[in-house]
């Protein structure tokens, strides 16, 4: 018999879907032509064509059957019957029954720059405020009753600036020194609005600080080490600038620590006599 192309097709087709959805297709392909029927069945990797009744083909008794590997070859014998109108029966296909999943939501949107203020923290961090240095006179030991000059080294007092840059934001902030407070270890403290004066030979032994010193009215003898614990701590104003915007961040501090030993120098009456 010959095999009809549209049966072969049909066949080759229910092959194909059950390859590829990883399993036997097994279940029949029916077709009808012409009040007759056919089928197609496979097998593994392995079909053929069936005819069914067909009142004007066949063999006698309407039963009449041919079976025909699918892929053999045309047929010698001629034009076959009308092809019959296959129908594919409803399966599952995995993959291609699921739905449609939505689309993926686009990329998040950068984040914002930084503020001014948190460049400006930035820039504050990166600042390198000296402590200061320590000095006084007399040199080394101080006397109950005689002035001590109190200074810090001038190049710790200066202003101080760091700048912080971000894409689109830049911020310089500075620190300038405010005042110097004087821890002096016998209970007093000195505030002095600047670095002090260094003392120097043009003035006078006896004389006091132009603008910032003490007197000491007991000696350090009683001290953990005979001495007195003397700081210097400088507060600075710290403001910055950048992005049209100015703030101020208060609070900063550096200081210095040294020990200095008091001394009591007794008067000696002698009866002198010439």
């Amino acid at each position: 018999m010959l095999m009809p192309r549209s049966l072969v097709l049909g066949a080759a087709l229910g092959l194909l879907i059950a390859g590829n959805c990883g399993q036997a297709f097994a279940d029949d392909i029916v077709g009808t032509t012409n009040g007759g029927s056919g089928k197609v069945t496979c097998n593994g990797s392995q079909c053929t064509v069936s005819a069914g009744s067909n009142p004007g083909t066949g063999t006698p008794g309407g039963g009449g059957q041919t079976t025909t590997p699918v892929g053999t070859g045309h047929n010698p014998a001629g034009p076959g019957p009308q092809a019959p109108d296959l129908k594919l029966p409803k399966m599952p296909i995995p993959g291609l029954n699921a739905p449609v999943p939505p689309a993926q939501p686009g990329q998040p949107a950068p984040p914002a720059p930084p503020s001014p203020q948190e460049v400006a923290q930035t820039a504050v961090s990166q600042l390198q405020l000296p402590s200061p240095v320590i000095a006084t006179n007399p040199v080394g030991e101080q006397i109950v009753g005689v002035p001590s000059w109190l200074w810090i080294d001038p190049a710790s007092w200066a202003p101080v600036s760091a700048t912080a840059e971000v894409p689109g934001v830049s911020v310089t902030a500075t620190a300038t020194p405010q005042r110097v407070l004087w821890t002096m270890g016998d209970g007093s403290t000195v505030t002095c609005a600047g670095p002090g004066t260094a003392y120097s030979t043009r003035f006078a032994p006896a004389s006091a600080s132009p603008d910032c010193g003490h007197t000491y009215t007991r000696s350090s003898a009683t001290q953990p080490g005979a001495a007195y614990a003397v700081s210097a701590t400088i507060s600075w104003t710290v403001t910055w600038a950048g992005a049209g915007q100015t703030g101020v961040v208060p609070g900063m501090q550096t200081t210095g620590q040294i020990t200095t030993r008091v001394a009591e120098v007794q008067a000696v009456v002698v009866n002198y006599r010439s």
